[in-house]
């Protein structure tokens, strides 16, 4: 992990804060249809 994160993550132990787990596996479909194209964005 890098110097931040551990700074960030003591700094969450000192105030009582949960950490956030962040995105899983679960929380990402890559089967799932896109939202956009690059010709809509055009």
């Amino acid at each position: 992990m890098g110097y931040y994160v551990l700074q960030i993550e003591g700094i969450f132990q000192q105030e009582g804060i949960v950490k956030p787990v962040g995105f899983t596996q679960e929380d990402v479909n890559l089967d799932a249809p896109k939202l956009l194209s690059r010709q809509a964005q055009q």
